[in-house]
């Protein structure tokens, strides 16, 4: 959605000038209704009235041959009111109010053939009053001073001033003696005290400056609105980048996961006060896009617009980061100022695809059987007898998904002390996996004459892993087994599994699978309801799910960061979630889904980003992101209609003959259209037919792409508009019909629907 602070309009204007364009200096009767302005060709010596016309013809008058050919030149005007507001000037202050223009007549534009200055004053005392304008390129030129003055001291005492100030006015004089008794005083077109021809030549964008001041005491007023009419060559070229194919949101930069489409759309327009053609070559583009479409010849006024794409974001032409592209067109003509080579850019951001998260997956010791990715908060000792006694510590649950590790030995640390009974002890300690695949010892390590105290005391172990047992696949488990080898039972090993603060006894995986945000998508509507969707209302609710999975299962997922960027790369939200919406789905036990509800604001139109991290363990160490996009926009839903009969001459038709209603509706808007409801009222000439659409009242084609519509069932009328059931066929008491659409219309769709009526 654009806003445009200046007004614009058009208008033709003539000029008197030594060559160009001309006027009559009295009217021709013998040409009515022709053109004031021409260019003209004079071949000989002598003078002679120029007649205007509105093609090129050759008119001889006298010893003269003139060459007749219309070439009427546009001017554009600019204005501002300050909001409404206008600008107060104040009473007998030689500082002078400043009403300002801002003139922006292209992307490229040449120097300025002619300009008008409107002003429309609001004031008591007009006589008190100095004007004069200011160009971009600081050229000036004095519009009046103090009408009535001398001839009066004060002096004009009427009111109100609007007034065209040209160069070119039909009335030849200034308002320097005028005073009229009206409201406003004065007004209509007129010189300016010094000439605006000062400004010919001159740079057209940028901001023009009307400043008036008031000379005398007791009358103050307003200047209401200030105008600037430019005549000059002007082109602009709009390079759009977006993800739909007609970049209704009209985008110069874009940020994007890899993987999106993307489009660019290039528009060139006329916006100036002649005519120009785009030869053929006259277009380039460092994509690499073909814009050949945008050569050719352009009115005042005209604009063509090609697309390109789509491009896969992160692949070659747009690459992962940041990266620009410029378009540049060369439009020529015979006007001057022609060529003009205006440029422009756009740029997309790819963001990275997430590489896979890898870390230290540590496994606690529980009490005296458990291993477990959650630490242990109260100390469980565990007694191993001698003579091979041994204690057993297993994973539960067993791996929701495939684990891969990159150990060629695994760390483990375990908290032991002994008894009173000799100071070493032999064990052995056993990593080994059941219940998948592979299944058997992972790795086994021996420990003789191992010095323990009576004290816990952290040891730390390396147990080498066997070949072929890097990975684990889903349902395995996972056991340390340690067994006291000493050769006297009494000799006992105690293990002891945390000491609740700072230190545990546990076994550490270098993995490679961990947490994974799989997938993050935008819908409609909170879980488990609602459509996927890629575009908001604004002021609507997003519902943002993130899909996380972990190894050991979704209760190793502790968290999920949701971070919401606007159209212009900047953080509108970040919030935590630890509790998802669903955990454990029947179908995959390493799933966790998180959402978070965001209310969108009415700013902000255009592409928006997403990003969800997701957290695991209590360790904080380990994490995965992975980002999508959304569109805030507006939906914009059109009905075509068509009939069609069986007759091909006469499109007339008879009683009893059969109408067929096409009706093709479109979104073109940028966000999606919910509650479709699609409203006919039937002629009452017209029997409605309620079971010609192989046995329904309406037939349904959906677009490519898709619309995500479907049909719903249809509500009657009668002709009285009260609610009604219809008979089957051909009824004539159907008054209307309403059918509601079931889903989301998506922007840039469109379905068709038929029904069948017959004549009465």
């Amino acid at each position: 959605m654009m806003f445009h602070i200046a007004s614009r309009m058009r208008y033709r204007k003539e000029k008197n000038r030594e060559s160009g364009s001309y006027r009559p200096s009295d009217a021709l009767t013998f040409f009515p209704g022709m053109a004031d302005t021409f260019s003209w060709l004079k071949e000989g010596c002598c003078h002679a009235r120029i007649v205007p016309v509105l093609s090129s013809r050759v008119l001889a008058i006298g010893a003269c041959l003139l060459l007749l050919t219309s070439t009427p030149a546009e001017a554009v005007q600019f204005c501002n009111t300050n909001g409404g507001a206008g600008w107060a000037i104040p009473d007998n202050d030689p500082t002078p109010t400043t009403a300002t223009v801002t003139v922006a007549m292209g992307t490229a534009v040449g120097p300025i053939q002619d300009v008008n200055i409107t002003t429309n004053i609001t004031h008591t005392y007009v006589g008190d009053l100095y004007a004069a304008a200011r160009s971009p390129s600081a050229a000036s030129a004095v519009l009046f001073d103090r009408p009535g003055v001398p001839a009066a001291t004060f002096g004009c005492n009427g009111a109100n001033l609007q007034v065209l100030f040209d160069d070119e006015a039909g009335t030849a004089t200034t308002i320097e003696n005028l005073c009229g008794g009206g409201n406003p005083s004065i007004s209509g077109t007129y010189l300016p005290n010094t000439t605006l021809t000062a400004m010919d030549g001159g740079t057209v964008n940028g901001i023009w400056n009307i400043d008036v001041t008031d000379n005398a005491a007791a009358d103050t007023g307003t200047i209401d609105n200030v105008c600037v009419d430019v005549q000059a060559a002007a082109i602009t070229l709009i390079r759009y980048v977006s993800t739909f194919a007609n970049c209704s949101d009209q985008l110069a930069s874009l940020t994007v996961p890899s993987g999106t489409n993307v489009y660019y759309c290039y528009t060139v327009t006329n916006s100036g006060s002649y005519a120009f053609t785009i030869d053929s070559g006259g277009t380039a583009d460092d994509l690499g896009a073909d814009i050949s479409g945008l050569e050719g010849s352009y009115a005042v006024g005209a604009s063509v617009t090609v697309t390109s794409g789509p491009y896969v974001a992160g692949g070659s032409a747009l690459p992962v980061g940041t990266t620009g592209y410029t378009a540049q067109v060369t439009a020529s003509g015979v006007a001057t100022g022609l060529p003009l080579t205006p440029t422009a850019a756009a740029s997309v951001t790819v963001l990275a695809a997430p590489v896979a998260a890898a870390g230290n997956k540590p496994l606690y010791l529980t009490g005296s059987t458990g291993l477990s990715r959650t630490k242990p908060t109260t100390t469980t000792q565990t007694t191993i007898n001698g003579a091979n006694a041994l204690q057993k510590w297993t994973l539960q649950p067993t791996l929701a998904k495939k684990l891969d590790f990159t150990n060629a030995s695994i760390p483990v640390v375990l908290r032991l002390s002994r008894n009173n009974g000799g100071t070493t002890r032999n064990f052995t300690l056993q990593l080994a996996t059941a219940g998948g695949t592979p299944a058997g010892p992972i790795g086994t390590l021996s420990v003789t004459n191992y010095t323990l105290t009576t004290t816990a005391t952290e040891y730390a172990f390396s147990i080498p892993v066997n070949a072929g047992f890097n990975s684990l696949s889903l349902a395995s488990d996972i056991t340390l087994t340690l067994t006291n080898t000493t050769g006297a039972a009494n000799r006992r090993i105690l293990v002891d599994d945390t000491n609740t603060t700072t230190s545990y006894s546990q076994l550490s995986l270098d993995a490679t699978t961990v947490i994974n945000v799989g997938s993050v998508a935008t819908y409609s509507a909170a879980y488990n309801g609602g459509a996927a969707i890629s575009s908001i209302a604004p002021g609507a609710t997003i519902y943002i799910r993130g899909t996380i999975s972990d190894p050991f299962g979704d209760y190793d997922v502790t968290s999920a960061q949701f971070d919401i960027r606007d159209n212009l790369g900047v953080l509108q939200s970040t919030v935590v979630q630890t509790v998802p919406v669903t955990e454990l789905p029947s179908n995959d036990p390493a799933l966790a889904i998180f959402e978070y509800a965001y209310p969108v604001p009415v700013t902000g139109l255009g592409n928006w980003t997403v990003s969800v991290t997701g957290f695991e363990g209590s360790e904080g160490t380990v994490s995965h992101s992975w980002s999508t996009s959304f569109v805030v926009g507006i939906p914009n839903v059109t009905v075509l209609k068509s009939a069609a009969t069986p007759r091909t001459v006469n499109t007339l038709v008879n009683s009893g003959e059969n109408i067929t209603y096409t009706l093709l509706i479109s979104n073109s808007g940028t966000g999606y259209a919910s509650s479709v409801t699609i409203s006919e009222a039937i002629s009452v000439f017209l029997k409605f037919c309620t079971n010609c659409q192989a046995g329904q009242a309406f037939s349904f084609t959906d677009g490519s792409p898709v619309s995500g519509l479907s049909l719903g069932t249809p509500t009657y009328t009668d002709r009285l508009a009260a609610p009604y059931i219809p008979a089957a066929g051909y009824d004539a008491n159907v008054g209307g019909v309403a059918l509601p659409m079931t889903g989301f219309m998506a922007p840039g769709t469109s379905f068709t629907l038929i029904y069948q009526a017959q004549t009465q």
